[in-house]
């Protein structure tokens, strides 16, 4: 029977019925069945049938049948008493009403139902969601809470595999859950509620579980639940957040902040992390952020028991910047000095303590972290900073300043009552209780129930069991020593005697009882263990569990803990100043036994923090252990290490731990305890490696395998990977190379692993290399597969040599860098060094010559581009300006035929020719032309002189030196059409010569910032090359070096080219087998058709001198290149070549056939 008491609520706009009942139809039905053996049977209206007809239950039609509303049997749904008003459900008892994270999720089917009754009764209450007015029946009855889809954004719907059982047995799948805010509208309290969301034509219900909470019913407690369990719920607030105030979070400003990547979560639980992300964000206390910060650290997931998953931050990064207030905090011996004539005990825990308190804006700033959904920042004090602890004891004090016979420890409240006789104690306990009770309501602090008790002769607390006979060390701190087995040999002895000498510090007289045990240890002792030893064994277990040999937890202090492994077991030791705090030691299951032994380790120090959990959050932890390899995996990113690491480093993510390697004859209490370990084990899932080994094909997999069944190397590195590793200086020669590798070295299913990669023996490398290779994909690419697959010691430099030795992968590689920047010397005086080029533009022919000193631009009109020609216009200049020191131009045909050469050699000037492809060594001509292209364009556009534009550009002051160019050139402004006074040059030449350096090594420092110069190539070497117009890479080899970055190539075919340094790589293929005797000479140069620089073979003789059409040569480039190689190569090329010049060119001369005819600098056109 279930009653609320008569009374209205302001909250409900109807009053409150005074009774709902839930009975059963079998006991009553058979009561009002009862035959009386007086007097006769009588006929009247039956309430089970609505029938007529003699009182005898086999003759009721009802008998034996059920009924399709209750499903109760014996009575027709017509006279049914619990007809259904509104939806009637099947529980699902879910946790985020529960008061604790601990909670489990379980699945049950219970009726829910509003109870029949007239209209007048049924109640209702108004809540505010989503800023909606929501009018919810009060169902006393029901177990969950159920909303209509209207209610409830899309986004806050998280997919349920709950299904509602209907009345009448069917099952209807509801829309979803969500976790909703619900204001109290008269009392303006907030609760966070589970719903489950129901269409929009089923009734909007609260549950027996919310009404309660929420304090809208009372239930007779008497009758109920215990009076203990009543002071829980009576001062509890659900899932309101509690307020402790504001903290402010302080940086040091030295430390460089850090903005980390998001990391992968499982697919599997995107979801959940979706739905918990939601669920903090609408209780306040995560907020959604898109403006920059800062700081942003990475998000951790803890996965609990019943499958749920807590959202934390991964506080390392940041802990580092952070600075502590160094509040003193409670210790046990603070508390002692209060608890005389102490007999009652309560112990309060606060649940998720740390969220009591909230962040200001700028400390919230501090706390964004990155996940899949976007960053999110704390706005109440998260789980996992160094300040945390500190912070929130602070203002816990804060609130329960005034209170006697309360002691807090972080979130731990324990009350106590004092008195000469046990009443004298409860009832002071009791007005202590409850005046903490109403201030922890005041400030709207949570409890959880399930870590919190009251009114106990003895509670544990710190580690400790506190009563009224005094303080004792809870067993379980000390259990690992109290169970230690009798040494059966000399090793176990020693390693006992070892930790005795170790504790003998802190333990008066400990050294004097192990005397007959210390005997067996002499030499030539022999191992009796007689009864003397036997005694002294169990004496020395017992003073180590002495309350007085073990310190109190002082929060102040630095933490320690010791863990080692063995290879049956884990042992650890928390230490403050080197005193034990409390031990720890467990047994490795049948598949731990096997695991790496750096796996072990690690295991160790995880079943170490969560041991002592409660000494370990929340604070900086000092790691010792033996294992050297360990130090360096701790430091590597996460993705660095093996899959089972990883999942133990995760579960280190919560802890503040500061690894410090120390020998292991220093590790004398964890070594003793790991060797003989509690038979307690954890069964901690054995990660699979399926995602490495599917990488490779089964039957590659087996013979790996088999292949390393009879590889004595990989049978020894075996050993060391499973038993942990020797000092270097023992390690067998052919296993050095794998030390500095023992971090990530671990052995799983008969493959040896680096990491994720498997170790390839030594007979199967030559036939992975082949595979490896088989895409051609290069060094590059190749790298990338095998960190995906396998791994062998000089895996890399084998790769190296196999991609450079294979002639279609060179053939194929992209171009090369860009060099940095080599500048040209400008000269000291103007017109010292010009360069020059021809151009085309509306169908026109030009040649552009420009000084190098001044940038003064001429053009030349050309009807055409013969050198007798260009010629012509250069002799017009130099007479004009002067004979420059340096010419430099392209190998354009112009000008590198015979006629241009002697023309330089006559006037004294010097040629430099750019290499074919590499335009950069003649930019002052390239930038000249592109300039007159610009101006000649834009004048015809404009219908502007293009003549006038040139004299504008010629006395337009340059921004590197504030002088124009006529300036530079003539020491004077030229007049022009733009009227101006007379004056003075603004500086002087060597002003503007040191300006003008200025901007030429920004120039230099900008475009060096993206390349890298390449090594020198010596004359000789074999190497590749590229053409122009072609990405293909050709064999050759350096026959002459022309200046820093230009070189003569030998083709294969015998032809010289003159290549830049760009344009040229080292050949590593070793196939090319050159003649030593071959001509080497490379002073013969003449042009072909492609602007190569190439040499005649020696029986050539250029008998002939022919000129060329405008631009014919330029305008066939390709088809030219084809036919000088081919002509040489293939004669059928060359048969087919001249068909096609006999049916093209009608007075094609084929003269040239001769023996003495040179076709390589043959012009097709007298």
């Amino acid at each position: 029977m279930k009653d609320i008491r008569e009374g209205r609520n302001e909250l409900l706009d109807t009053p409150t019925i005074e009774i709902i009942s839930t009975s059963k139809s079998g006991p009553k039905y058979r009561k009002e069945y009862q035959q009386s053996d007086k007097g006769p049977r009588q006929r009247k209206t039956c309430t089970f049938c609505k029938g007529d007809h003699e009182y005898i239950k086999e003759k009721c039609p009802a008998w034996g049948k059920s009924c399709h509303i209750c499903g109760g049997r014996n009575h027709f749904a017509s006279v049914c008493k619990k007809k259904i008003y509104s939806i009637t459900q099947a529980k699902t008892q879910s946790n985020i009403d529960s008061d604790t994270e601990e909670d489990e999720v379980t699945l049950q089917t219970e009726w829910v139902m509003a109870m029949n009754g007239p209209k007048k009764h049924r109640m209702t209450a108004v809540m505010m969601i989503n800023n909606q007015r929501v009018r919810f029946q009060v169902d006393s009855a029901a177990d969950v809470n159920t909303i209509n889809e209207k209610y409830v954004c899309p986004d806050q719907i998280v997919p349920t595999s709950q299904r509602l059982t209907m009345w009448n047995k069917t099952v209807m799948e509801p829309k979803g859950k969500a976790t909703l805010v619900t204001t109290n509208l008269k009392t303006n309290e907030k609760f966070n509620v589970d719903y489950v969301v129901v269409p929009n034509d089923l009734t909007c219900l609260l549950g027996l579980s919310t009404l309660r909470k929420m304090e809208l019913i009372h239930i007779n407690e008497d009758r109920f639940i215990a009076k203990v369990e009543a002071t829980g719920n009576k001062h509890r607030n659900i899932d309101a957040l509690g307020d402790l105030g504001v903290a402010t979070l302080k940086i040091d400003k030295t430390v460089k902040p850090k903005v980390l990547p998001c990391r992968r979560i499982p697919i599997a639980l995107k979801e959940k992390v979706r739905a918990e992300l939601n669920s903090l964000v609408q209780r306040g206390i995560l907020e959604r952020i898109t403006e920059p910060t800062e700081w942003v650290s990475q998000m951790a997931l803890v996965e609990k028991s019943d499958g749920s998953i807590r959202i934390c931050i991964d506080p390392q990064p940041l802990n580092k910047a952070l600075l502590r207030e160094h509040y003193n905090l409670t210790t046990l011996e603070d508390i002692l000095a209060e608890m005389g004539n102490a007999k009652i005990f309560s112990k309060v825990d606060i649940q998720e303590a740390f969220w009591h308190i909230k962040l200001d804006p700028d400390s919230s700033g501090l706390t964004a972290m990155a996940t899949p959904f976007g960053r999110y920042k704390w706005n109440r004090l998260p789980f996992g900073l160094k300040v945390s602890s500190e912070v929130f004891q602070r203002h816990l004090n804060d609130a329960l300043e005034g209170l006697t016979g309360c002691f807090n420890v972080v979130d731990d409240i324990m009350v106590i009552g004092k008195g000469d006789t046990v009443e004298e104690a409860h009832k002071n306990h009791e007005e202590n209780l409850s005046k903490l009770l109403n201030r922890l309501k005041e400030k709207n602090i949570r409890l959880n129930e399930k870590k919190s008790a009251f009114r106990k002769s003895e509670i544990v607390f710190l580690g400790h069991i506190i009563s009224q006979s005094g303080i004792k060390v809870d067993p379980n701190k000390v259990r690992a020593i109290t169970n230690l087995k009798t040494p059966e040999d000399i090793t176990s002895v020693r390693r006992f005697c070892g930790m005795i000498q170790y504790l003998s510090r802190f333990i008066p007289g400990l050294s004097a009882d192990l005397q007959p045990i210390t005997e067996l240890t002499k030499k030539h002792k022999l191992f009796v263990w007689s009864n003397d030893c036997e005694k002294a064994f169990n004496s020395v277990k017992q003073k180590i569990s002495n309350h007085g040999t073990l310190s109190y937890f002082d929060p102040e202090k630095k933490v320690t803990i010791q863990a080692d492994s063995s290879q049956n077991g884990l042992g650890a030791v928390l230490l403050q100043d080197d005193k034990p705090i409390a031990y720890t030691s467990r047994s490795l299951t049948e598949p731990q036994k096997k695991w790496a032994q750096i796996e072990k380790e690690l295991l160790a120090v995880v079943v170490a923090l969560e041991k002592f959990d409660q000494y370990t959050y929340a604070r900086t932890i000092i790691i010792q252990n033996d294992h050297k390899p360990l130090e360096n995996i701790l430091n590597k990113p996460l993705s660095c290490a093996p899959k089972r690491l990883q999942s133990l480093m995760m579960r280190l993510y919560r802890y503040d731990v500061q690894y410090q390697y120390t020998k292991g004859n220093r590790l004398q209490i964890a070594d003793t305890l790991s060797r003989d370990p509690l038979p307690e084990q954890e069964d901690f899932p054995d990660t699979s490696i399926n995602t490495v080994v599917l990488a490779l094909p089964d039957i590659m997999l087996n013979k790996v395998k088999d292949a390393v069944k009879i590889d004595n190397e990989m049978q020894m590195l075996k050993q060391y990977i499973l038993n942990g590793w020797p000092d270097k200086h023992h390690i067998i020669p052919e296993l050095k190379q794998y030390w500095s590798l023992a971090d990530v070295l671990t052995y799983e299913d008969g493959l040896l692993m680096k990491g994720e990669r498997i170790i390839i023996p030594r007979a199967l490398r030559k036939e992975v290399e082949t595979k490896l290779h088989a895409a051609h994909l290069g060094y590059d690419a190749m790298m990338r597969r095998a960190r995906d697959a396998v791994f062998w010691p000089g895996i890399a430099a084998r790769i190296k040599e196999i991609a450079n030795a294979c002639q279609p992968c060179q053939q194929s590689k992209p171009a090369n860098q860009k060099e940095s920047l080599i500048q040209h010397n400008e000269g000291s005086n103007p017109w010292d060094k010009v360069g020059i080029d021809l151009f085309q533009i509306f169908d026109q022919q030009y040649l552009a010559i420009v000084d190098y000193y001044s940038n003064f631009i001429e053009v030349e009109h050309l009807h055409t581009t013969t050198s007798q020609v260009v010629i012509r216009k250069l002799k017009n200049l130099f007479a004009r300006y002067g004979v420059p020191k340096v010419c430099i131009s392209d190998f354009g045909p112009q000008f590198s035929s015979a006629e241009f050469t002697a023309f330089m050699e006559a006037w004294g000037v010097h040629h430099l020719k750019s290499s074919p492809g590499h335009h950069q060594s003649n930019g002052k001509a390239e930038a000249a032309v592109k300039i007159l292209k610009n101006l000649m364009k834009k004048s015809k556009e404009s219908k502007s002189d293009a003549y006038e534009a040139l004299l504008e550009f010629r006395n337009t002051p340059r921004q590197d030196t504030n002088l124009s160019p006529a300036q530079m050139l003539f020491g004077r402004a030229t007049r022009t059409l733009l009227p101006r006074r007379e004056h003075p040059a603004r500086m002087s030449h060597q002003e503007a010569t040191a300006k003008r350096e200025k901007r030429q090594q920004s120039v230099r420092k900008h475009y060096n910032k993206t390349a890298r110069d390449m090594k020198l190539i010596n004359v000789g070497q074999k190497v590749f090359y590229q053409s122009p117009n072609d990405t293909t890479w050709r064999q050759g080899r350096v026959c002459r070096k022309v200046n820093e970055r230009a070189y003569i190539i030998e083709g294969e075919n015998g032809f010289k080219y003159q290549r830049n340094r760009r344009h040229l790589r080292p050949d590593t293929t070793n196939i090319i087998d050159f003649s030593q005797d071959r001509e080497s000479n490379c002073s013969d140069i003449f042009r072909d058709a492609e602007n190569e620089c190439i040499n005649s073979p020696p029986n050539a003789q250029n008998t002939h001198q022919y000129s060329l059409r405008p631009r014919a040569t330029l305008q066939k480039t390709s088809r030219y290149e084809d036919y000088v190689y081919k002509l040489c190569c293939i004669h059928t090329s060359s048969a087919l070549w001249l068909l096609g010049q006999w049916l093209l060119v009608p007075d094609f001369n084929f003269n040239w056939l001769s023996p003495t005819f040179n076709p390589y600098t043959h012009t097709l056109y007298p």
